[in-house]
């Protein structure tokens, strides 16, 4: 029996072998085959995904497959995966270990489909105890390498270059021997050990580096040692300084429940960095150097924080080059770089304490002492209604409560533009959520300057959503004070007083001085402009004075304004405005008086301006309501605001062209913020014949717009006023328009004719008029914002122009076509408009093309003058053979050829260039001539040969070239027998405004003119020729300079009756037109002798020296030069002429001429006596007949103007003086001497 039970027994395990046999091959042929792997891995996919799939597969699953694009569809997430090749020992597990040798992912890329997956709903039940990482057969991994891994969720793309792993993952204890992480910025390398078991004891290093763009690089080094019970980290930053840090984080751990409560976490945290470097890389480089500590100590819900520590600022250039103490890299602004600077140029000291509960914190000290001043704040701010989300958390979600000292702050060099210096102590609380919020600042004291001025400030603001309250708020600023008490909200109370004696203090734009007291009681400003529903309930009461004297800003001025406005609480109005000298726009000295009376349902106002001989009178009366002529637009005033509603009782209007307008009748007006109506308002002018009329009415509501009117006999006599002498204009201008529509559908009509026009012009009185009879025309039409339009000007028997201007739309940008054609067979018709010319004559030709856009218009074809010609009697010319045509390209190309023969020469200019919109036309210009008679008069004659080049620029006009005379003589007339100057405290002020002339282009010049030495010059008893070069320099608005030479040939000069022969002449120009140097010599022959003088110095400085041969006295020299005469036998009036002589020109030896002429005829007194100029230079002649009375003879040494005065002294301090000339007087001379006893 044994036996048998032996033999079942064997059989029973032989059939065990060979089950487990079988078993073992099938798993075999299913695994290491490639055949099995391949039906394995298709089941395993499809189950996975059934939409899985990849291009081509190798290997077996026992020992490793190579596998090509793998794409898992799964929900929420789609897998895509380049290519794997892996290596392993299936077979390994049966020894209780698996070797991965190779595991390689090359493009692998994970798309999280945010919108698909689905949200996790909270879990009631408490999570469940910490989990074993213990695996149940050991893994080593000795090449796991995933490379080119992108990350997408949404629009968030994350690329990862490399993940490499090399661990031994064991059965209590895994140990990392290498984990690599590397993107384009950054690397990651860790390895270290932890226990599989909770609490995870651990032992973890970290190798760290990043770049970031502001920054540069970055990096550090980190161990983290401990549990999850206690957690210790240190970590020093190597890049880009070095800075040392521990922390100690105790974690609420709990083995039964797998949670972390962060409340509960308590950190202990404490850095450390001595010569922390930053540098700031901008035009003006700056580097930061710090030291100091911070400390955390405490929980989310109880936490301490301390910061201390200096920054200073190194001024030496940073090193581009990074060096071993690594050093932050920043670019930004140089302005902010120039703060960095002046704020830290010497070390700033930085102190903060604080302790909070959450987002509740408590400021114990926070402490700037920096360069520019120091600055204190403690106070308390809670943020935590933030976290809760209940409603009544939030009404009061951010709320604070500071006080503010700062001392000495000095912002002088961080905005030299606004710079203070102040000294305050302030307090603010509030709170703030959304649009509710509530700002409240105490000013305890606010003393220091600004602007260089003295600057305090004293009091309460307080702001919020429902208004603004002023507490006895004080505000000076040097000579300016502004009080503030009351508040303005629902119902307002406030009272002002604004006494501003020097706005240039406050701006350096203002000048002038501003005063302004008064209160406001009642409702809000805002109810007047509200729905009187509201206004008459609570009706704002205002009583206001305001004053402005020599009040200006930039082009702005006025020289007194005064306003005085009082609002009841009835509503009734007083309102009176009154501005004297009012400079703003087109008005000039204006004077404007505006006064109003009634209520607010019911007033009437008065408009007068009147500028020099510009005047306008509006009289208005209405009141506000909600009244409205539709229902529609009655609910739309409710609802948005009042409606005005009155009339226009009188409206004058008085203009030096257009002439005076009157209006005929009153007319309605309505007006509110949706909607303006204005009713038939005609104005009429008085004229010779019927009166002229302009009427119109007008209409907006809803984006709608109505607008019609007419012109009817208005005459163009009116016109003739800006004509010149001699012009005029007849005929009659009338006209019909309207324009309705939504503002971008606008339809309407446009039509103005004149005619018969009558263009006269009658050059003299005894001159024959010249008379051409004209006519204009003008259509337009517009429908869905399209402009077709047509103008016709024609001149009876001479020629016409016609044009068209189509319009695709009303926008800047809206396309234009259109064409302007014209001939004329004359151009007598435009003497009148040029008196300047005589006998004007040719003909004009013109075809071009409109097209561009409505903001940029251009012009393409041709115009053209021919057979021109004209006379200047101010010059004597008589000018032909003229022409001229300008050709206009598409992209504003422009070409000029043009000419014009004067005497036997002819003048021609050559150009091209573009026209730029905005900058006028820029290019080339080219002239050129020979022999052209510039000046043809009786006394005056000068031909130029020019060749001149203009270059056009966009805002400089440069000349360059040469002017040559060949030929010309000029005489010049001699000073009449009375002539005026001006006197020298005169200031001769240009028409053209300060804004015309900024936008002038600049001119820079630079001409060289030579002048033929055959040109004769008469003059001043002087007769000469002149030859020589000069160079003529002018830029932007300096006065005119020449360099060179001119000199004298030939030259006689006659004075005093006598002849002066130039013997050498030259005048050098270095500077200034009008004061050449001088080098003259001019001498005369009285046998025996050779009497002359050498003149130097400048024109405007003369400065001459005697000579003769043989040597004689000067006085003797200068008799003989002008008389011919020795001093002994000269008279009276030959000794006046030398006096003269000495005297203007600069003879040095003067003022012994002087003495020898007074010795010889026995005067007390013999001077000169200047003026303003010379021409008031004048002899003086005297002697005193007693001590107390001096008869002397004045003669004017340019005119024959002669006087005898005489002085008789009374007293020390009282005299009288009579004159008897051309006017008689007698004064009374009272003198005063100041600084004697």
């Amino acid at each position: 029996m044994i036996a048998t039970l032996s033999r079942y027994l064997f059989r029973i395990l032989l059939a065990l072998f060979a089950l487990a046999s079988l078993c073992v091959a099938s798993v075999y042929l299913i695994l290491d085959t490639q055949r099995g792997s391949d039906w394995l891995l298709h089941r395993g996919l499809s189950l996975l995904s059934p939409n899985a799939e990849f291009t081509s597969y190798s290997g077996s699953l026992a020992r490793g497959i190579q596998l090509e694009g793998l794409h898992i569809p799964l929900d929420g997430i789609d897998i895509q995966l380049g290519q794997l090749d892996s290596s392993w020992n299936l077979w390994g597990v049966l020894s209780g270990s698996l070797a991965i040798n190779k595991l390689h992912l090359d493009e692998l890329q994970i798309k999280i489909n945010a919108s698909e997956t689905p949200t996790a709903e909270p879990s009631a039940t408490p999570p469940g105890p910490w989990p074993s990482l213990s695996l149940p057969i050991a893994i080593a991994i000795d090449d796991l390498r995933i490379t080119q891994l992108q990350l997408i969720q949404g629009e968030d793309i994350q690329n990862i270059e490399q993940i490499s792993l090399s661990a031994a993952l064991g059965l209590m204890r895994s140990k990392i021997k290498a984990l690599k992480i590397q993107t384009t910025t950054q690397r990651l390398s860790l390895h270290g050990r932890i226990n599989n078991t909770p609490p995870y004891p651990m032992d973890i290093n970290v190798d760290w580096e990043t770049s970031i763009e502001e920054f540069g690089p970055l990096s550090g080094k980190a161990q983290l040692t401990g549990d999850l019970r206690k957690l210790q980290l240190r970590h020093r930053l190597n890049q880009p300084a070095l800075l040392d840090s521990k922390a100690e984080v105790r974690l609420p751990y709990r083995a039964e429940q797998m949670a972390i409560d962060y409340r509960e976490i308590q950190l202990s945290l404490n850095n450390q960095w001595r010569d922390f470097k930053t540098s700031t890389l901008t035009p003006s480089e700056v580097a930061l150097q710090s030291t100091g500590s911070l400390t955390i100590e405490g929980s989310w819900q109880d936490y301490q924080l301390n910061l201390d520590t200096a920054i200073s600022a190194d001024h030496q250039k940073v090193a581009t080059t990074p060096t071993r103490t690594s050093q932050i890299t920043a670019s930004i602004a140089p302005d902010t770089a120039n703060i960095l600077n002046t704020v830290f140029k010497e070390p700033s000291q930085f102190a903060a304490k604080l302790s909070g509960n959450q987002l509740s914190i408590v400021i114990a000290t926070l402490d700037a002492k920096t360069a520019v001043g120091e600055l204190a704040v403690k106070g308390k701010v809670n943020a935590n209604n933030f976290l809760n989300n209940t409603a009544a958390s939030a009404k009061q979600a951010l709320q604070w409560q500071l006080a503010i000292t700062a001392k000495n702050v000095d912002s002088s060099s961080l905005t030299p533009q606004w710079p203070a210096h102040l000294s305050a102590k302030l307090n603010s609380n509030g709170h703030w959520l959304g649009d509710r919020y509530q700002l409240s600042v105490d000013i305890e004291s606010l003393n220091g300057d600004f602007l260089a001025r003295a600057a305090q400030a004293s009091g309460q603001i307080q702001l919020s959503e429902r208004g603004q309250e002023f507490k006895r708020l004080k505000l000076q600023l040097g000579d300016n004070h502004l009080q503030l008490h009351g508040k303005l909200a629902e119902t307002s109370s406030l009272d002002w007083q604004l006494d501003a004696q020097n706005l240039s203090q406050i701006l350096p734009q203002l000048s002038g001085a501003l005063t302004s007291e008064g209160s406001l009681r009642g409702g809000p400003l805002a109810t007047l402009f509200g729905p009187l529903s509201s206004a008459t309930k609570n009706t704002p009461q205002i009583n206001a004075t305001a004053s402005a004297t020599k009040f200006q800003y930039l082009a702005y001025s006025i020289a007194q304004a005064d306003l005085d406005a009082k609002l009841s609480a009835d509503q009734s109005l007083a309102l009176n405005v009154n501005a004297q000298k009012l400079n703003a726009g087109p008005l000039s000295n204006a004077e404007i008086v505006l006064s109003g009376t009634g209520t607010l349902e019911n007033h009437k106002l008065a408009l007068t301006v009147a500028d020099r001989n510009q005047q306008l009178e509006l009289n208005l009366a209405g009141g506000v309501g909600n009244a409205s002529t539709s229902a529609k637009a009655n609910a739309k005033a409710q609802t948005t605001g009042t409606t005005w509603r009155g009339h226009i009782k009188h409206l004058a209007v008085n203009h030096p062209l257009l002439g005076p307008w009157l209006s005929k009748a009153p007319s309605s007006l309505l007006a509110s913020a949706n909607e303006v109506q204005l009713g038939d308002l005609c104005l009429v002018q008085e004229q010779d014949t019927a009166p002229a009329s302009l009427c119109t009415a007008f209409a907006f509501n809803d984006d709608t717009i109505k607008l019609d009117g007419n012109i009817q006999g208005l005459s163009l006599n009116r016109f003739s006023t800006s004509l010149p002498p001699g012009s005029s204009l007849q005929g009659k201008v009338d006209s019909e328009f309207n324009v309705a529509g939504k503002l971008d559908q606008l339809t309407g009509q446009f039509a103005l004719t004149a005619e018969p026009i009558l263009i006269r012009y009658q050059a003299g009185v005894d001159e024959d008029a010249l008379e051409h009879h004209a006519s204009l025309s003008a259509n337009a039409s517009l429908k869905d914002n399209q402009i077709h339009s047509e103008m016709e000007f024609a001149i009876a028997e001479v020629g016409s122009m016609n044009g068209t201007l189509n319009t695709r739309g009303l926008d800047p940008s809206s396309a234009i076509e259109g064409s302007v054609s014209s001939q004329f067979d004359n151009l007598l018709w435009l003497g009148g408009f040029f008196p300047e010319l005589e006998k004007l004559d040719g003909s004009l030709n013109a075809e071009l093309a409109i097209n561009g856009s409505v903001a940029a218009p251009a012009l393409v074809g041709a115009v053209g003058l021919d057979n021109l010609h004209m006379q200047l009697p101010a010059a004597g010319l008589a000018l032909n053979s003229g022409s001229a045509t300008l050709h206009l390209a598409n992209a504003g190309d422009w070409q000029l050829d043009a000419g014009i023969s004067s005497g036997a020469g002819r003048i021609n200019l050559i150009g091209q260039g573009v026209f730029e919109p905005g900058n006028g036309p820029t290019g080339k210009i080219a002239i050129s001539g020979e022999n052209f008679t510039a000046v043809d008069l009786t006394d005056a004659k000068v031909l130029i040969s020019p060749d001149i080049n203009i270059s056009l620029a966009a805002e400089l006009i440069k000349i360059r070239g040469s002017l040559a005379i060949p030929q010309g003589n000029f005489t010049l007339k001699s000073l009449p027998a009375q002539a005026s100057s001006v006197s020298a405290d005169e200031v001769i002020i240009s028409s053209k405004s300060a804004a015309t002339a900024a936008a002038t282009r600049a001119i820079d010049t630079q001409v060289t003119i030579t002048l033929d030495d055959s040109f004769q010059f008469t003059g001043y008893g002087l007769s000469t020729r002149f030859g020589g070069k000069l160079k003529i320099v002018q830029k932007s608005q300096t006065a005119v300079q020449a360099f060179g030479s001119l000199s004298l040939y030939d030259g006689v000069y006659k004075a005093y009756g006598q002849d002066l022969s130039i013997q050498r002449g030259v005048l050098l120009f270095q500077g200034p037109v009008d004061n050449p140097g001088l080098n003259i010599t001019a001498v005369r022959e009285v046998e025996p002798y050779r009497v002359g003088i050498n003149i130097g110095g400048f024109a405007q400085d003369i400065r001459s020296d005697l000579f003769s041969d043989p040597a004689m006295p000067p006085t003797d020299v200068i008799s003989m030069l002008i008389t011919g005469k020795a001093p002994g036998a000269m008279s009276q009036s030959d000794a006046n002429q030398v006096m003269n002589a000495a005297t203007s020109l600069g003879i040095s030896q003067s003022k012994g001429i002087t003495n020898t002429l007074q010795s010889t005829f026995g005067m007390d007194v013999l001077n000169f006596q200047g003026g303003d100029s010379y021409e008031e230079s004048s002899l003086v002649v005297g002697k005193y007949l007693t001590p107390s009375i001096f008869i002397s003879y004045v003669q004017n040494l340019f005119t024959p103007a002669g006087s005898v005065q005489l002085d008789y002294t009374l007293s020390k301090s009282l005299g009288l003086k009579a004159q008897s000339g051309e006017t008689q007087s007698i004064d009374l001379l009272y003198r005063v001497e100041h600084g004697k006893d």
